[in-house]
Formats: structure tokens, C-alpha cells, sequence
């Protein structure tokens, strides 16, 4: 009979770092509920399970500390974040990279451009950008710093504008944007308002990619005007520049939907009652696997490793009025909706081997390359339905590469 990780015996152990990022704190929450051993950072690489800050992790270190057969995971451990994520989640990096090895990049990434840093060490991409405003003078451009988060000093900016504002940046200065031209015909809801999705992705070693069937749509509380470019509640839709809008939370609760009242909403325009699933759910999991898999040569972690990670992403997505859907950004340490915490951490877990009825601790799936061993992944579903309320699998090591990427194999 499999041993679980809350046996007597087969608790396991983790380390949790300062960050204040929920999705972690929740994990090391039901982590101590269930008598796992919290371990301090002296003895950070005898933890099963590190929950540890996102640059701060001592991957040198646990590199040279092997765990032993008879651990939870059988030789090896779990790490919360994947070394080199850092250049899907910063706006001007993700830029560079999948124009340097996704050939169809411009199918679902808005016209983009990776602005600043020291210009006498790297030259940026302004000159394409004055060439596109030159020869786009109608359109409007979004302006977000690279590392930015929550809105922070996002502006929007008409073509003529946006010599001025190159100008005012200094050559030797670090700071990076990403200029990217505005998605001036989304989808609209009631009230003519505009809306963007949050994708929850798990990215898990070997080389696994899963979504999290319950995606939330982020609402403005004011009708969508482009001749006022200025009014961040029609603009943008992060809840923390909303929550002060004279209308929040008027049209949804706390302005946020889920797929099932987008579905809703969908029908009522005429569109057909399964077009989330069929059309637009298949354009997200498309997205988020080219990405993801670009990025594999850099972050799988090789299979002669002591540790193994996982990372939960937040891709946030916008849908034109044609249904198409466009990435905008990728956070690292994305922020999750109270209602679905529990049950994502959960969900997680179970994926990771890490829950309580787990039989991680049973039978491992040996490693001859290393002396050590790899736990293989519960298995789930590849339908994205609508009533889920799990992790969907979009891609595994093993599948085939989308075409157009460069230098995957």
C-alpha cells in the first residue's frame, strides 16, 4: 500500500521565503495544516518542497546537495521557479525573444518594440518604432515599463507623440519599456466596456505546460472612448487602478467575470454557445505553449538535476472584435482570485505530487542518468471545459513542436 506524504513518516518538509506572493503563502498554509515541516533557510536544501523568492533562490547551492533516495520525491526535490523565466516575464525581454525565435510572433503579439537601456552599449529598436508611427500616424501606442506591474506608469500616447516622448528618454539610462501599438478594436462587454483575460499557466519540469480552466476577465467600470486616451478606468483594467472608478463594481461584482458569463455574454451578441471552447480557448492554449516551449532550450531543467521546478504564470490576454486573441504580458508572480486560491493551490499540488492523497511517495520512475529519481506527473485532461475546475494539459515534452519556433527541438 502507497504511503502519503501526511503518513506518519512521509510528512514532508518545506521552505517558505519572505515574498508576500499568495499563491505560495496559500501552498505553505495547507503545507502545515497537514504536518509538513517548515524548515529555515540554513537548511533550505534539505526541504522537499521550496517556496522561495523569485531571484533569490540558491540554485548553485542545491545543485551540490542531493536528497536522499528514501525522500518524499525519491532523490530529487521541487522548486517553485524556473532559472531564466525572468525574460518571459519582463515586457522588453518577452519582446526580443519571441521576435528572435517565433516566426509567426506577429500573429498574436500586437506590434511591439523593446525601447531603452544604455544606448551607447546596445542600440534599441526606436528607429523601427519612429518608422512605424512615421508611417502609422492614426494609430495610438501603449508605453509599459519593462519590470512594471499593477498599471504602474503606463501611458498611452498618440503616433505624433511618441518622437517626444523617445526623446525624453536618456542614452545611458537602464530603465526599458515596451512600446506596443494599442488594440484599438477589442471586444467590448455591456456598456461598451472593455475587458482582458488572466490565464493562470503551470510550467512544470520535465517539460510540462498546463492552464487553469477558470480564467478571470477583468472589467473597466467606464465605456471605451478613444478620443479620451487619458482615462485609465476605460483604458485599463487592473483592478487596483479600477477599484476608485465612480462605476466599480456597478456592471460585475469587484469587475471581474469567469468563462461561463463570457460564454453568456457571447450568446447574447449572436455568437455561437460554444465559441469560447471552439474558437477562442484554442487560440489562448496556442499562445501560451509557443511561448512556453521557445523558451525550453533556456529553462527545462536537465534530468541529471537534483531539484526539478514548477512556476505559476499569469498570462494576460486581450480579444479583438474579431476574436482574436493577443497577448499583452506575462507576469511571474501573478496574483489570484480569492474564490480560486484554494482550489488552484490544490489543484497544483496534486499535479506536483504534493497533495495529501498523493502516491508521489510510492512507487518513483527511475533515473539512470543520475542515481536519483523523477516523479511522474498526475495525469490530466487536454479538453479546456467551462464547468472545470482544475489544471487543463495544454503540452508535454514529447509533442510536437509548434511550427515556426526556431531552435527547439
Amino acid at each position: 500500500m502507497p504511503t502519503s506524504p501526511t503518513s506518519p513518516g512521509r510528512r514532508g518538509s518545506y521552505f517558505l521565503g519572505s515574498s508576500t506572493f499568495s499563491v505560495y503563502e496559500e501552498m505553505a498554509r495547507q503545507l502545515r495544516e497537514e504536518g509538513w515541516r517548515r524548515k529555515n533557510e540554513m537548511n533550505v536544501a534539505t526541504a522537499d518542497l521550496i517556496l522561495g523568492d523569485r531571484f533569490q533562490i540558491p540554485y548553485s547551492l542545491l545543485r551540490g546537495e542531493r536528497m536522499a533516495l528514501s525522500s518524499l520525491f525519491h532523490g530529487t526535490r521541487w522548486i517553485n521557479y524556473f532559472e531564466g523565466s525572468h525574460r518571459l516575464t519582463l515586457k522588453a525581454c518577452m519582446v526580443k525573444l519571441m521576435k528572435e525565435t517565433d516566426t509567426q510572433w506577429a500573429n498574436w503579439l500586437p506590434e511591439s518594440y523593446a525601447i531603452g537601456g544604455d544606448q551607447l552599449k546596445c542600440e534599441d529598436e526606436r528607429q523601427a518604432l519612429l518608422e512605424a508611427v512615421a508611417a502609422q500616424p492614426e494609430t495610438v501606442w501603449i508605453v509599459k515599463p519593462s519590470s512594471g506591474a499593477k498599471g504602474r506608469r503606463i501611458v498611452l500616447l498618440h503616433a505624433a507623440d511618441v518622437p517626444e516622448w523617445l526623446a525624453s528618454l536618456s542614452e545611458s539610462s537602464k530603465a526599458m519599456y515596451v512600446v506596443q501599438r494599442y488594440v484599438e478594436r477589442p471586444l467590448l462587454l455591456s456598456h461598451n466596456r472593455k475587458f482582458d483575460m488572466r490565464v493562470w499557466v503551470l510550467l512544470m519540469s520535465p517539460y510540462s505546460v498546463y492552464a487553469y480552466a477558470q480564467a478571470s476577465c477583468r472589467t473597466a467600470s467606464a465605456s471605451y472612448d478613444m478620443s479620451d486616451i487619458r482615462n485609465v478606468h476605460a483604458h485599463l483594467t487592473n483592478h487596483c487602478l479600477q477599484t476608485d472608478a465612480e462605476h466599480f463594481g456597478e456592471y460585475e461584482e469587484g469587475n471581474e467575470m469567469w468563462l461561463p458569463q463570457l460564454q453568456a455574454f457571447l450568446t447574447s451578441i449572436g455568437k455561437p454557445p460554444d465559441i469560447l471552447v471552439s474558437t477562442i480557448l484554442p487560440q489562448v492554449s496556442q499562445l501560451v505553449t509557443r511561448t512556453l516551449v521557445a523558451m525550453m532550450p533556456e529553462m527545462a531543467v536537465p534530468s541529471t538535476e537534483s531539484y526539478r521546478c514548477f512556476q505559476l504564470f499569469g498570462y494576460d490576454i486581450i480579444l479583438t472584435e474579431d476574436l482574436e486573441v493577443k497577448l499583452l504580458e506575462i507576469n511571474g508572480s501573478p496574483g489570484i482570485a480569492e474564490r480560486h486560491l484554494q482550489p488552484l493551490v490544490r489543484s497544483m499540488r496534486d499535479i506536483l505530487g504534493a497533495d495529501s492523497k498523493s502516491s508521489a511517495a510510492s512507487t518513483p520512475v527511475e533515473n539512470n542518468k543520475s542515481n536519483s529519481s523523477v516523479v511522474s506527473p498526475t495525469t490530466s485532461s487536454r479538453d479546456w471545459r467551462l464547468d472545470d475546475d482544475g489544471f487543463v494539459l495544454l503540452w508535454k515534452k514529447g509533442d510536437p513542436v509548434p511550427p515556426g519556433l526556431l531552435g527547439v527541438n
